[in-house]
Order: structure tokens, then sequence, then C-alpha cells
């Protein structure tokens, strides 16, 4: 039997409920804003409408307002939210805009299958609006109590490019190479470049560079790589 995206998702409410319920709901948004751009958070709030049925979606803009009017404002919601209590809040909102009745607090073991599917994707839609508020305001982040995590992968990984370059300086010095100090950047950026472009196809970011879109980073690396590679052939054909 082939399971329908729909079907997917009416579990998903469950699923999530019992694997990050208890968990701070401000992580659940400073996770979406530490992988999506401002860019992609926009495309996915547009997806997310279009997914609502159509007597919903003329009245997501009015949904946006009350859940920034009523949650997003209060500093009590984010300083003392678990990701349950926060799906229950903003329930609340969703029977109060739209003129539904789910039932708050909720009971996922008692709530109808269709019923998961809508709640999901109104729970997933006001997720994705919060974090696109935060996007680039330290200040709305502050509010939060989103801290920005320290990119540690991306930034360890910079030793490649730095380590390939002092290797070429040092071969150049030895060999009294009038320009070894070029060469050694352009060797660098070249394989920063490389390590751009397989942070872009891999994950689609490279947090160091605060890079959140691979078409971003993807763009960076080409431009590392060809200015790497023209300082090379300029200065060490």
């Amino acid at each position: 039997m082939r399971t329908t995206q729909s079907d997917e998702r009416s579990i998903w409410l469950p699923q999530f409920l019992c694997n990050a319920g208890e968990r701070p709901f401000r992580d659940l948004v400073g996770h979406h804003l530490e992988r999506q751009s401002a860019t992609q958070l926009r495309r996915a709030v547009s997806w997310e409408t279009s997914q609502l049925p159509g007597n919903l979606q003329p009245m997501v803009v009015k949904y946006v307002d009350d859940l920034n009017a009523q949650l997003l404002v209060r500093r009590d919601f984010w300083q003392t939210s678990t990701c349950r209590d926060a799906v229950n809040a903003i329930l609340g909102v969703c029977n109060e805009t739209f003129g539904l009745s789910f039932k708050v607090p909720i009971d996922e073991a008692k709530m109808p299958v269709a019923g998961h599917d809508l709640a999901f994707a109104l729970i997933q839609l006001a997720t994705l609006n919060f974090a696109y508020n935060a996007v680039g305001q330290p200040t709305v982040r502050k509010f939060m109590g989103i801290r920005r995590k320290f990119p540690w992968p991306s930034t360890v990984a910079l030793l490649y490019p730095f380590v390939a370059g002092i290797s070429v300086y040092q071969e150049a010095a030895a060999s009294a190479h009038p320009s070894s100090g070029l060469t050694a950047l352009g060797h660098g950026l070249a394989n920063l470049g490389y390590l751009l472009a397989a942070s872009g196809l891999l994950f689609g970011r490279f947090g160091a560079f605060r890079l959140r879109s691979r078409r971003a980073t993807l763009g960076v690396a080409l431009a590392a790589f060809l200015v790497g590679t023209l300082i090379t052939n300029l200065f060490f054909p």
C-alpha cells in the first residue's frame, strides 16, 4: 500500500510530541534559524500555506498577525514554553482565528487522524513564521532566548585551506620564490573553494561564514576558487 504525503504528516505530530514535546520551543525555532536563510524560510511559509485547505488560506495573514500579537511578543512564552506548551498555545490561536475546534490541551492519542495533518501544518507554519521574524534581528533572538551556536565543524574545516596555503608557502620559500606569500594565498583560496563547494553540495550551507543557502555557498566557493587559481597562475606559473 502506497503511503501518501498526507498520511505521513498525520504520523509526524505524535512523533514530534513524543520526541521533542518537553524540549524548549525556542530551541526548535533556533534550529530553523541556524539551517535556513530568510529566503528559504519565506518559501517554506508559502509552501505550508499552499498545503492548507482552500478555505483557510485567505486567513493566513490574519493568523500570522494573531500569532505575533499573542505569542511572539510574550517574554514568558519564550522563557518557559516547551514544544508541547507551544503546540497548545498555537492551536488555541488556530481555534480563534480559523474557527476550528482543536482540543486544548492537545491529546494526540484521541485526536482524529485527519486532525493530525491540519494541526501539524498550522504548527509548522507558526514555527517558521517565528523563525522568519528573528532572521537578522539580534534583538528579537535575544528576546526569544535563542543563542547563536558557534559553528565548530565548519570553523575547524577551515584548517584545510590554511594548512594547504602554509605548506605551499614553505615550499616556495625554500626555493627562494619571490612571490611565496601570494602563491600561498592563491593555493589557500583555491582550496577554500573546494571546501565550500563540498559543504554546499553536501549540506547546503557553511556556518563559519554564515552562508545558509546552497546557492550562496556555491557562489562563494566558485569566487574563491577562481581568484585563487588566478593568483596562483599569475605568480607561480
